[in-house]
């Protein structure tokens, strides 16, 4: 049954596997902490964002949150799990995000997945079933302008799916009924197969060439390419990626001809050739060769033109004639002997509810008068009855077939016992015995639960366990869960700030510093001294103290101390009055060197004088100050290698505690998952402790009896059978008293699919066992009919069971004993039906067929057909060759003198119409039908002695060239089958005498040998005959033909056993 979708009432495109950056905003699932999964690192990845930007539990608690900056995409995060339903969380959360951000959307493409189908356990189908739902109500409240994106996953799961949808919502793509119908009249499978390698397209070649070859030089594809069949459908294809969109294209399309299975190449006739057809989200099949499924078969097919189908048809094969086939001597078949009336009114009252068991049921007929039919047919009928839901029928019925005969060389109350049991586990199991011993199924719950108080003491005390496994797993939840929010809050409020902020606090850079000020020689002496250059609020990050300490500020700070400014300043003003007296003195010199000009220009050596005395003030200072730089940079270097130590811990820790965090999370969802397991155990314990122990006890009973090994050992064989069957048929009362009380409880359907009212035992073939034997069953039904559970039908033949009892009970029915006539002369002899009586409540013999109802069994079998090729025809098979036929000369001799040595390897097959049976042999056959009698079997074995005979090479008799002979072959099969079969005997010995060669039959049914019971059968078949159309025929057979023919149809009686 195909699901019906919902239709998505706004704008929308589903795929597979759709990026999210196809959308404009993103939708996806989150659960109630905010862990990430792999469809959240997804979208995370594709819209710049990172595991860190995920809400957490706080932000996520209304059921849904967002994350937006600017220049990224939004992602809108749904709650789907957190402990309760999905289901109600996809549906509710879902709607409230598309309520609260519905401003968002207008113009926007929204790119939503199938959610909650990880943890959340959602199937892709309720998936998107929901949220369409949910989009449909909410365009129905709010309508809004927005495009749907829905990704479907490319799994198995997810193009079904897909394809589901496709098929119901996009017009094109409408699987075309007669697509599918012309697919499955086709006995062929689909291929698609690929055409593209060593850079170039192969399909004009391949089509050209009338083949198809794999592009691969290894093994690979062998397999699949050697299991594809003449008139198999190969499909060329290609495949590509356009717009995020996946692509199938099909070029040709071909019927394989031929298969040299040598995994490389195939002979194909192309069929359909030109073609240039995309299909949609079908670029998955990628293989080089790849079954296609039929749905997609029916999609590709539907898209050609349909005039040309009929071109990938097999050749129509050759036209086939129908030749007879032999009936099986078997139980199954139509009911050619008008039994279905008693069948009917035996089956409603053994499986109608108001009728309360035991009963034993004699069901007497002769052998091959159908009583394994009968049995069968009245099986086939309970079955039916038992599916009525009118209630008037029981609906658990247990039918158990016991061939009496099969079981003859062992102990038959042992075998009996045994079958019953092991059916009846077959049948509550559901599993045959094949099954058990291929899977070794050993039912967990029979072996949980006993008839015996200290099992049931045992389910107790399982049910206590399990719930304080709950306990204890509910209690081991919450503790992590508890250290779970701890560790995650411990995240989010840990910084490398604040670790750096604790590195900077242990390091204790002040004192530090100030050690290093009373160690070093410098001018900075003391604390006050180092706070004029570099402001105390510095001191604890060595790093900007060093910065200070080196830079230009701190070097004028310490060039124009406060306590040394004066005498930098005389220093200052000696050097300036030097620049001053400096041109004086060089006039006074200049008349010694007045040939040479030695004046410097004022504003140069006003500069070198100034300069060279700051140089030396400068490099004073730096002296002064270089100790302490110095020693400030050892300071920052310990400090920097102090943070990146601490930095790099608190990252591996960081990621150590996420690893923690994610483990944590999983460990929850794995308590929480056994925590349901066991609620369920403790539950499904409660219900079949409080409202089916019986039946469960009987189950396990039926169980653990079917594989005992007591029947088996004969240990105390009757009394065992006895108990057990006391404790069955009390558990089997108190079970259909639970069914009654809780008939209609779910939970006990689901654990008792098949619940048991009736045991029908079926007792077949006992008229082929030793007396011991039948004696045997009869005792066990005995035993049975004390207990109502049963039903029993015996079929057998009332001769011999008679027979048995007589001669197991000789004293008791005849009088005599081990034929003394003498033994029992005062005891009152018992008929053996009155010892049937004790045991059978209902004796039925079945009725003789009627005349009309045989010819119409004789007309149905003969009619069954076979067929045969018509290239047979016309020739013979000699030594494994097919030759011509040659006309061969006719020989004229008799079927009876025929020899097999004279035979040559050459076998006819050219005349398929010589095995069937015309209408004038069928009608011949039915005016035997008295001759042959009433048993089923005989008449079978009559037609199906009569196919072969006709089937024979030298067998050229019909009723228009010979009726004669064809007269006399069937009435000599009849004869020899039949009801007169005790007349053959003579017949024969008045054939063979020469001096009766001219005489007719007629004469034979008339003579008097003085054996009366004989001269009775030969008038009554005389009487029978008289009326019949061949009779006139018989009686002017000639006994020479008669003679001719019995030699051959003689071989096929048991006469010559």
């Amino acid at each position: 049954m195909k699901v019906k979708f919902e239709t998505i009432n706004s704008t929308h495109r589903i795929g597979l596997n759709i990026s999210p950056n196809e959308g404009d905003i993103a939708i996806v699932s989150i659960d109630n902490v905010g862990s990430p999964g792999m469809l959240n690192r997804l979208v995370l990845k594709e819209y710049g964002y990172t595991e860190l930007d995920l809400p957490n539990k706080e932000e996520l608690s209304p059921g849904f949150s967002q994350i937006f900056t600017e220049n990224r995409k939004a992602i809108l995060f749904v709650v789907t799990v957190n402990g309760l339903d999905t289901n109600k969380n996809l549906e509710e959360n879902l709607f409230q995000t598309l309520l609260e951000f519905r401003g968002w959307f207008k113009d926007k493409k929204l790119w939503i997945p199938l959610m909650g189908t990880g943890v959340g356990g959602l199937s892709l189908e309720d998936s998107y079933s929901i949220t369409v739902d949910v989009i449909n109500r909410f365009q129905q409240q709010f309508p809004t302008e927005t495009n749907i994106l829905i990704s479907v996953p490319n799994s198995n799961e997810g193009r079904e799916l897909h394809l589901k949808v496709i098929e119901q919502s996009s017009t094109d793509k409408i699987i075309n009924e007669d697509a599918e119908t012309f697919i499955k009249s086709l006995d062929a499978k689909f291929y698609l197969v690929g055409a593209y390698w060593s850079g170039n397209d192969q399909t004009d070649r391949f089509i050209k060439e009338g083949i198809w070859e794999k592009g691969h030089e290894d093994e690979s594809y062998s397999e699949i390419i050697n299991s594809i069949r003449a008139n198999d459908v190969l499909i060329i294809k290609s495949t590509y990626y356009s717009n995020g969109t996946s692509y199938l294209k099909v070029k040709a399309v071909g019927v394989v001809s031929e298969n040299k299975r040598d995994g490389t190449t195939i002979e194909v006739e192309w069929k359909i050739t030109g073609l240039w057809e995309d299909f949609e989200n079908l670029g998955f099949f990628r293989n080089t060769v790849q079954e296609a499924p039929p749905q997609y078969t029916t999609i590709i097919l539907s898209r050609l033109d349909k005039n040309r189908w009929n071109d990938l048809r097999p050749p129509i094969p050759p036209k086939k004639d129908t030749i007879a086939g032999l009936i099986s001597d078997s139980d199954k078949g139509i009911d050619y002997l008008e039994i279905t009336k008693d069948v009917n009114a035996f089956a409603k009252v053994v499986s109608a509810k108001s009728f309360e068991p035991p009963l034993a049921i004699a069901l007497f007929g002769k052998w091959g008068s159908g009583k394994s039919f009968f049995m069968r047919k009245l099986k086939e009928q309970i079955v039916r009855l038992s599916t009525n839901k009118s209630g008037i029928y029981c609906e658990g019925i247990a039918h158990i077939h016991f061939n009496a005969w099969s079981y003859m060389d062992s102990n038959l109350w042992a075998s009996i016992v045994t079958k019953i049991f092991e059916e009846l586990n077959e049948y509550i199991s559901e599993n045959k015995k094949e099954e058990i011993e291929k899977k070794e199924i050993e039912k967990q719950l029979t072996n949980q639960l006993s008839i015996t108080k200290e099992e049931i003491g045992i389910l107790e005390h399982k049910k206590s366990s399990v719930e304080e496994q709950i306990t204890k797993l509910e209690q081991k939840r919450k503790t992590i869960h508890d250290e779970l929010e701890t560790k995650i809050e411990k995240v989010k409020t840990d910084t490398v700030w604040k670790v750096v902020e604790k590195v900077n606090s242990e390091f204790k850079a002040k004192e530090k510093i100030l050690e290093v000020l009373n160690e070093n020689e410098s001018s900075l002496k003391t604390q006050d001294d180092l706070k004029r250059i570099i402001p105390e609020k510095y001191w604890s990050n060595p790093e900007k103290t060093y910065l200070l300490a080196k830079s230009r500020i701190t070097f004028l700070k310490e060039f124009f101390r406060k306590d040394k400014i004066q005498t930098n300043l005389i220093c200052l003003a000696v050097i300036l009055l030097v620049i001053i007296c400096i041109p004086l003195i060089l006039e006074l010199l200049s008349f010694q060197i007045s040939k040479t000009n030695f004046l410097i220009p004022q504003a140069v050596l006003s500069m070198l004088i100034t300069g060279g005395a700051i140089w030396r003030r400068a490099e004073i200072v730096y002296k002064q100050l270089q100790p302490i730089v110095s020693s400030l940079w050892k300071i920052k270097e310990a400090h920097e290698k102090q943070i990146n130590e601490a930095v790099s811990k608190f990252e591996q820790g960081e990621k150590a505690l996420k690893l923690e965090i994610e483990k944590g999370k999983s460990e929850v969802l794995l308590i929480s998952e056994q925590i349901q397991k066991a609620e369920s155990i403790k539950t499904d314990l409660e219900f079949r402790i409080n409202n089916a122990l019986t039946t469960e006890t009987l189950y396990s009973f039926i169980d653990r009896r079917s594989k005992s090994d007591d029947y088996k050992k004969h240990l105390g064989i009757i009394s065992t059978i006895r108990r057990d069957f006391e404790i069955l048929n009390s558990l089997f009362t108190d079970h259909n008293q639970e069914v009654e009380k809780i008939k209609n409880a779910d939970k006990f359907k689901r654990n008792f699919k098949k619940p048991l009212e009736r045991i029908i035992l079926y007792i077949d073939d006992l008229d082929r066992c030793p007396e011991e034997n039948v004696v045997q069953v009869l005792e066990a039904v005995n035993l049975l009919m004390a207990f109502p559970l049963f039903v029993v039908i015996v079929g057998v033949d009332s001769r011999w069971v008679k027979n048995a009892l007589i001669k197991k009970h000789a004293l008791q029915f005849t009088g005599k004993l081990n034929g003394d006539d003498s033994s029992g002369s005062d005891l009152e002899i018992i008929e053996p039906s009155n010892y049937l009586e004790k045991i059978f409540q209902v004796p039925f013999h079945l009725k003789d067929a009627k005349d009309i109802s045989v010819k119409e069994m004789i007309k149905k079998l003969a009619q069954s057909k076979a067929q045969i090729a018509e290239t047979d025809k016309g020739r013979y098979v000699e030594n494994g060759h097919v030759e011509e036929k040659i006309n061969a000369p006719r020989k004229e001799e008799a079927i009876s003198n025929l020899n097999p040595n004279n035979a040559n390897n050459t076998i006819l097959v050219d005349k398929p119409e010589a095995l069937i049976l015309t209408d004038d042999e069928i009608a011949l056959m039915q005016d035997m039908s008295e001759v042959i009698g009433n048993n089923p079997r005989a008449i079978k074995r009559f037609i199906n002695i009569f196919r072969i005979i006709k089937a024979h090479e030298e067998f050229t008799y019909t009723l228009d060239t010979n009726n004669q002979e064809l007269t006399a072959i069937m009435f000599l099969l009849a004869l020899s089958l039949g009801d007169y079969k005790k007349l053959m005997p003579s017949f024969e010995e008045y054939i063979q005498e020469e001096n009766n060669s001219s005489k007719q039959l007629t004469l034979y049914l008339q003579s008097i040998h003085g054996v009366t019971d004989l001269d009775n059968l030969k008038h009554n078949l005389n009487v029978t005959l008289s009326d019949k159309q061949s009779f006139r025929v018989l009686q002017n057979i000639p006994i020479a033909i008669l003679k001719k023919q019995n030699s051959f149809i003689r071989r096929f009686t048991f006469k010559q056993l």
